[in-house]
């Protein structure tokens, strides 16, 4: 069986609070189900805000990569906009 999941890669590593989880919500409101996102940011914010809003949505965070000054989530939108 032949899945057709996109992957989109946004780089958000000069952007400030709250312009990554911005970005990540204006992506999720086009994105299909299943369809993922990598997001790169440099924003310290993004360490908190990103993880804590996918909690309350249908939307998950598959991974979650830190370095000292960037971190890279993997996001998979779900079955409802949010």
């Amino acid at each position: 069986m032949t899945t057709n999941i996109t992957e989109t890669t946004i780089d958000a590593s000069q952007l400030a609070c709250p312009l990554p989880l911005l970005k990540v919500k204006q992506w999720l409101a086009k994105a299909a189900v299943g369809g993922r996102l990598r997001i790169i940011t440099t924003d310290p914010g993004s360490k908190r805000d990103i993880p804590r809003f996918l909690a309350s949505t249908s939307h998950t965070l598959i991974a979650q990569e830190e370095a000292p000054s960037v971190c890279i989530f993997i996001i998979q939108a779900g079955a409802s906009n949010a």
